[in-house]
């Protein structure tokens, strides 16, 4: 056997068979790829319409707070019957045949600055109903002593809410906090999630302020409450894809970006991409914002989304079928050449 030529030559083969299969690993990243840029064309296309769906929900929950805003700055001296009238007929239309889009919509509440509570409980008492005696015993809600009070006093729908009827928000630091912020801004508000009664909860919040005839009267003076929607945060997005087969390839999370290490919303849909591990998804960030506040909506999805199992295996099978090939012709032409070797080595 001629050793040093059969050495150069096995050289030359094995420098060829490392070309071929860094070839075929390249033709292998580039169907991958491509198979990925669809999915993410995917992603692109519908994760931004179903986020611009989530900013027009958004707009909607503050069109309806800014309705009621509107309302009590326009009359001031606004019965309990006419709140109740005018929002059990808003929000029954738009609770009943869009009850979708507002399933997060738990309530809408003016909540009244007080600043003599004696006087208030009293005025309650007194308040002529349909029912005489429904206000009779009427009390505040409250442990706070102080004489000025921010009640929860009109609220709709009130089944479910009757435990807000009374209550002094100022109980609560975190909600005192906002309608104070609110005030001072005076601006829409959203807070984060405050547990009253059991219950996690959001209120976007709008400060209201009778005409000021002169400039003598602060802007403070004026203030006669808020208008608060109050939104359960599990629901804020729910039912926001628009089709089922949609919803069925993704998911969404949203985080304050105060927090983004917890969502405060989540919408799985697809538990496969549920258990995939970050890196893996292909994730649609956008920063939204929700009156004062940023929040950021991710749309999260499968690098296989909308591939059939043939085009989820196909780079696979290419990969390992060519690495085969090149293997086994490989190992046939050293075969041949070892036995050409040994046969004239006998020669």
């Amino acid at each position: 056997m001629k050793e040093p030529q059969f050495k150069k030559e096995l050289f030359i083969a094995i420098l060829f068979l490392i070309i071929l299969l860094s070839f075929n690993f390249f033709l292998y990243q580039i169907t991958k790829t491509r198979l990925l840029n669809n999915s993410q064309e995917f992603l692109n296309e519908k994760g931004k319409y179903i986020q611009s769906l989530m900013e027009r929900r958004i707009t909607d929950d503050t069109t309806l707070l800014i309705l009621g805003s509107k309302l009590l700055e326009v009359n001031t001296s606004l019965s309990r019957a006419q709140y109740s009238s005018f929002f059990s007929s808003v929000l029954a239309s738009v609770l009943d045949k869009q009850k979708n889009q507002f399933g997060a919509v738990d309530g809408i509440a003016y909540i009244e600055k007080v600043q003599d509570k004696s006087a208030y409980v009293a005025r309650i008492r007194a308040e002529k109903t349909k029912t005489p005696f429904e206000f009779l015993y009427f009390n505040l809600n409250s442990i706070n002593d102080k004489n000025t009070g921010y009640i929860f006093n009109y609220i709709e729908p009130k089944i479910n809410n009757t435990r807000y009827f009374g209550y002094d928000a100022a109980e609560s630091n975190e909600l005192l906090a906002a309608l104070k912020k609110s005030e001072a801004e005076d601006k829409l508000i959203l807070t984060k999630s405050i547990k009253l009664f059991g219950k996690d909860q959001l209120f976007l919040i709008q400060p209201i302020y009778k005409n000021i005839d002169t400039e003598l009267i602060s802007r403070s003076d004026s203030l006669i409450g808020y208008i608060v929607l109050i939104l359960s945060p599990e629901k804020l997005f729910d039912n926001i894809v628009p089709s089922r087969e949609m919803g069925a390839l993704i998911n969404i999370k949203v985080y304050d970006n105060e927090d983004t290490s917890v969502p405060f919303y989540v919408d799985i849909n697809n538990d496969n991409i549920s258990r995939m591990k970050k890196e893996d998804k292909l994730i649609l960030s956008k920063e939204l914002a929700f009156a004062d506040r940023k929040i950021e909506a991710s749309i999260e999805t499968s690098p296989q989304v909308e591939l059939s199992l043939f085009e989820q295996v196909f780079p696979d099978i290419l990969f390992i079928g060519g690495s085969v090939m090149i293997a086994s012709f490989f190992y046939f032409m050293i075969s041949f050449k070892m036995k050409y070797y040994d046969e004239e080595k006998k020669e």
